[in-house]
């Protein structure tokens, strides 16, 4: 997921620039760097043996295949980001099924980071737009439901 989650920050990145998003476009730059991180730990922790499913595949040719095709092909990036956040919530979902599993399975402090730094990159966005807010608004709202499924869930296990 965070390797998904890589691809269509720099994609988020490079059409909030493109829309003149200016500062609230650069979180999410930052952003794609804390995602390939966390892929890269996640990585190196499973000893270089990641297997991907094909829903994964699917939803990395969405996300960053798909938005950049319709993107380039439109030269209107609203389209793209339309896209992009389909995938990030398909992306979420996959998130959602493994964590409510595993309610311990992944760190929530990125995504608290997340929730607590996307609220000012959209206040900084300075030409509110489709490309500019859609994927960012997206991103803080499924963090914070993300966070309170989890720890409603660990609450819950630690009860019963």
């Amino acid at each position: 997921t965070w390797v998904i989650w890589t691809g269509n920050s720099l994609v988020s990145f490079a059409t909030s620039s493109f829309d003149e998003g200016k500062a609230g476009a650069w979180l999410m730059g930052a952003s794609i760097f804390t995602c390939a991180i966390t892929a890269g730990i996640g990585f190196k922790r499973n000893r270089g043996h990641i297997e991907y499913s094909a829903e994964e595949w699917v939803i990395l040719g969405i996300g960053v295949g798909a938005s950049t095709a319709a993107w380039m092909l439109t030269g209107e990036s609203d389209f793209g980001a339309g896209l992009l956040t389909f995938a990030s919530l398909l992306a979420f979902r996959l998130a959602f099924k493994k964590l409510w599993v595993d309610p311990h399975a992944d760190a929530m402090v990125i995504f608290w980071s997340f929730s607590l730094a996307f609220p000012f990159a959209i206040a900084a966005i300075e030409h509110y737009s489709v490309s500019t807010t859609l994927h960012l608004s997206m991103a803080l709202v499924t963090d914070i439901v993300l966070l309170t499924v989890v720890y409603g869930r660990r609450y819950w296990l630690a009860r019963h």
